[in-house]
């Protein structure tokens, strides 16, 4: 099962397999207290050694699904466990439904706390170890779980999922075992007089978790921003009237007063276009500069990464574009006109600080003095790396058609980095923060970097393992427009050898473009021999449609018949054969004949002749 479930051919079942166990696997109370692995473990496997991002998603939302609409009538304990990165499904799952979703994952946190599979969310919902943004959606959204005993605040009812005055004995999940209770007050942070028995790893655990609740108690509310990362800082979420985390004083103090003042400035004002003036007035001073100390360069990247740390986290692909993307109206920004408004919504999208030193960088491409910001950026791009593909979508957002693909190839020269490496670790990182934005962004990639992009493996493979229907056909649709091209000769027969030890989705999402580019049948047959009936039905199936289209030649009759038969069910010759033998029944005999005419010797009917004489005389 084990050496199974290593293969890319498992990735897509291991969804099936959670749900199984989440469904299906409710061990009793004698079972719990065994030595046997325990659900979550082997749930938790299955996601950790998942290799494919789609089957991964899917997986974790096999895990997940239970929370969104759960209903203490009908569903059961063990379908749901202690996590709480379902909160941020609430508004994304189906936001029609989001009222319902926030029913279901309330009736799953109240039947944790009245079955006692924790005696307390104070653990979950106040651990100083969560995201600070998580932390305060937690608060907003199950404010309910989070208020202290005393203040008696009653939990919030939904009526469309009711919860049943006494429970009935259930076993309970992750090593929880029976209660037998009627229902009690939810209290978050005490636990009920009937407390459960817990086994050795349990009480361990437990204990914990008391040492984290009178750590908590002893922290403020109101606890400095300091005490947390500045990476998981957003400015997003925050009321407008608060305070954004302040600069580092020795840090800033590092600068220059110039520099200091105008990192300063930059720090404090609210409004975008002032904003944007700021960064233009540091640019300057960095311009201005002969040469930049490496400690002033390094301090002030890392001044801007705090400053600028909200562009990083939030989302810079519009909103309002996903849909549009997909329209081959607005897929290419030279086919929309100022007026549009998906070119509105991109020019708006780049009209940020960080844009203004990409477009101080874009708009000198003969002056010695770029190579200054450049060492700027890349300073910044060792802690922050959205940098690379952010650059990427400011060169293709932006009116400038000429020079942009050496702007990036400085970058990662500044960066010491191979252009290769440089790009596919962009796209892969872009791929997994803003999947839309990637999708965008593939096609000017291989426009603007066709030696190193067109025939490549693992950016193809990328690229497949990302799109999905939609995506796939704006592709499709920008290589017969002829303004993408994703492969090359010389490299195809290696791709396709590669492409072998892909998802079934990612194959025949790779057929589809090798479709599109209409590749001929005689780049692909070199393939042929290699291939298994059994095991490489995705690379077979699409060459059995292409010979489908194609008439019978002698080349094509000679790579068929050399194939070696791998029986048992090995049809592929023979369904190629036969369909011919429907469609070019005298184009297939003639060659047929003279393939078999070319292997006989000569001399055959005379030896025969001779042979049936000297019988003769015998008799």
């Amino acid at each position: 099962m084990l050496q199974y479930l290593a293969t890319q051919e498992s990735q897509s079942l291991r969804c099936d397999l959670i749900r199984f166990i989440v469904g299906v696997i409710h061990p009793t109370n004698e079972l719990l207290c065994s030595d046997i692995i325990p659900r979550w473990a082997v749930i938790g496997w299955l996601i950790t050694t998942c290799t494919s991002s789609v089957a991964g998603s899917n997986a974790k939302l096999a895990l997940f699904y239970d929370w969104l609409f759960f209903d203490a009538e009908k569903d059961n304990i063990m379908n749901i466990g202690d996590v709480l990165a379902h909160i941020k499904i609430i508004p994304n799952f189906y936001p029609a439904l989001s009222d319902k979703v926030r029913a279901g994952i309330f009736s799953s946190l109240q039947q944790i706390l009245e079955k006692r599979v924790l005696p307390s969310l104070g653990p979950l919902f106040d651990s100083k170890n969560l995201d600070r943004d998580l932390r305060v959606m937690v608060r907003e959204v199950f404010k309910e779980f989070c208020v202290p005993p005393s203040e008696g605040v009653k939990m919030e009812e939904f009526p469309s999922i009711p919860t049943p005055p006494n429970m009935k004995d259930e076993p309970v999940g992750l090593g929880g075992p029976h209660i037998n209770h009627a229902s009690s007050p939810i209290n978050n942070h005490v636990g009920g007089e009937s407390e459960p028995m817990f086994s050795d790893d349990d009480e361990d655990r437990r204990a914990e978790e008391d040492n984290v609740i009178e750590d908590e108690e002893n922290v403020d509310d109101d606890e400095d921003d300091d005490d947390i990362p500045l990476a998981k800082v957003r400015l997003k979420d925050k009321p407008s009237d608060d305070k954004s985390p302040s600069l580092d004083p020795e840090l800033v103090q590092q600068l220059d007063g110039e520099f200091r003042r105008a990192v300063e400035s930059l720090h404090v004002e609210k409004d975008n276009e002032a904003r944007c003036q700021a960064m233009e007035r540091l640019v300057q001073l960095v311009l201005q500069e002969d040469d930049l100390d490496t400690d002033i360069m390094t301090t002030l990247g890392s001044c801007l990464c705090h400053v600028l740390r909200e562009q990083f986290d939030d989302k810079v692909f519009p909103k309002e574009m996903s849909d549009e993307v997909l329209s081959m109206k607005c897929a290419q920004q030279t086919h929309c006109r100022d007026t549009t408004p998906c070119y509105r919504s991109i020019e708006d999208s780049i009209g940020r600080p960080l844009f203004v030193m990409f477009r101080n960088v874009v708009q000198m491409p003969d002056d010695s003095r770029r190579l200054l910001l450049l060492n700027l950026l890349g300073e910044m791009a060792t802690q922050r790396p959205q940098i690379g593909y952010l650059l990427l979508y400011f060169l293709k957002a932006c009116k400038l058609n000429e020079a942009k693909a050496q702007v990036y190839i400085d970058l990662a020269q500044s960066l010491e980095k191979d252009l290769e490496k440089c790009l596919l670790a962009d796209l892969k990182l872009c791929q997994e923060d803003d999947v839309e934005l990637f999708c965008w962004l593939v096609p000017e990639v291989y426009t603007q970097f066709p030696q190193v992009a067109v025939g490549h493996a693992q950016l193809l493979s990328l690229v497949v393992s990302t799109v999905d229907a939609s995506q796939l056909q704006c592709l499709v649709c920008h290589i017969l427009q002829g303004r993408l091209v994703m492969f090359r000769a010389d490299s195809f027969r290696a791709l396709l050898s590669a492409s072998l030890s892909w998802e079934t989705y990612e194959q025949y999402c790779l057929w589809q473009l090798v479709t599109a580019h209409g590749i001929p049948i005689d780049y692909v047959l070199p393939i042929l021999p290699r291939l298994e009936f059994s095991t490489n039905a995705e690379a077979l199936t699409s060459i059995l449609l292409m010979l489908k289209q194609e008439r019978p030649t002698a080349e094509l009759l000679k790579h068929l018949l050399s194939r070696e038969v791998r029986p048992p069910g090995d049809v592929f010759v023979l369904s190629t054969l036969k369909y011919w033998c429907r469609e070019h029944e005298e184009k297939l005999g003639e060659l047929i004949s003279a393939l078999l005419s070319s292997r006989l010797p000569q001399h055959i009917p005379q030896q025969a002749e001779t042979r049936w004489r000297r019988k003769g005389q015998c008799d």
